[in-house]
């Protein structure tokens, strides 16, 4: 009989740890489980916030009949830029109805390169201070519709989309990657040198200013025909 109650007891005893360590691992599993709940927590409000930053920096300007040394600066400025030649003169970003003008490519590729590029609309019917219109002083073709061009530092004077790029976003932003990124040139001689960096006009006499960079990349040969055997 003494025997017996032993028994019972190691049972019990057996029994309670094991309980205290079923308990034991749902307040770690628990504790664990309120730490990824917010870790994901963090994730999604730090891409939410990269979101709202983004949608902020993509907004398309109204340059509608706006003053010639803005839409110089706008266009000949140091930022790419891709315009829509709107038809409507009275175009105002703010109005839901005249907003629906604007071709959903434009608006969708703002959407995705906003933050690295500026989107405008402007009057291209806008008579500049040369008597020429915006499509005479870019060449522009009415005939292709709607009529988007782009610029940059690198583009000169402006680069008009083709009919092709003009179907959806995609094609749109295929034009834009390929046609309006920065491309290195080639140069081949001194006079090309100074006129693609540019340096008269970038020269400054203050040692703590810092005019534009010029990045110079060299190729060639170990020796050239203007060295012999004998000079090396």
């Amino acid at each position: 009989m003494r025997r017996s109650a032993k028994i019972r007891k190691g049972t019990i005893d057996s029994s309670s740890s094991s309980k205290s360590y079923n308990n034991e691992n749902k307040v770690f599993i628990y504790k664990n489980l309120m730490n990824i709940i917010k870790i994901i927590g963090i994730v999604m409000t730090i891409i939410f916030a990269i979101i709202m930053w983004r949608r902020s920096n993509a907004i398309i300007q109204d340059l509608v009949n706006v003053d010639h040394n803005m839409l110089k600066d706008v266009i000949f400025g140091d930022k790419p830029y891709l315009f829509y030649c709107n038809k409507d003169n009275n175009y105002h970003t703010s109005s839901s109805s005249s907003s629906s003008n604007i071709p959903t490519a434009f608006t969708e590729l703002n959407k995705i390169k906003g933050s690295s590029m500026g989107f405008a609309v402007l009057n291209c019917s806008q008579i500049l201070p040369s008597g020429k219109n915006l499509y005479e002083r870019f060449k522009l073709k009415q005939e292709i519709k709607p009529v988007i061009f782009g610029t940059a530092p690198w583009i000169k004077p402006a680069l008009q989309v083709t009919p092709s790029s003009l179907k959806d976003m995609t094609s749109l932003r295929k034009f834009v990657d390929i046609n309006m990124s920065p491309k290195p040139i080639d140069v081949s001689n001194d006079k090309d040198f100074n006129k693609y960096c540019e340096f008269q006009k970038n020269y400054v006499y203050d040692d703590k200013l810092i005019t534009d960079t010029c990045i110079i990349i060299l190729r060639g040969h170990r020796y050239d025909n203007d060295y012999s055997d004998n000079d090396v």
